[in-house]
């Protein structure tokens, strides 16, 4: 089962990969397991919903980055530095919000 915990790991686990350009298969694949594992634990929030549907959200716009911008034919161009750029963006909001939500899941 998804924790926040684990999604935390997830998160320092794309950035790491994400600082090699040369890698965008495992970036691929990280960010994907990332916003399941994300998408798991904001629908197990007990919080008010707003900050589930915030996270939730940001998943969303994380997918769809994911998908413009880590196909392995163009890993080297501006699209692919513009949109990684995007995502750390999208990964900093997320962790503050996961951060805020720990020890507020259903057990």
């Amino acid at each position: 089962m998804a924790t926040v915990a684990t999604c935390l790991s997830d998160i320092g686990k794309v950035r790491q990969v994400a600082s090699g350009q040369e890698q965008a298969y495992v970036a691929r694949s990280r960010l994907a397991r990332l916003i399941l594992r994300v998408t798991n634990v904001a629908q197990r929030l007990s919080d008010p919903p707003g900050r589930a549907a915030r996270i939730l959200a940001i998943c969303k716009r994380l997918d769809a980055c994911r998908r413009s911008a880590t196909h392995a034919s163009e890993p080297l161009d501006e699209r692919w530095r513009s949109t990684w750029q995007e995502i750390m963006v999208h990964l900093d909001a997320l962790e503050l919000l996961l951060r805020s939500a720990d020890g507020e899941m259903d057990r």
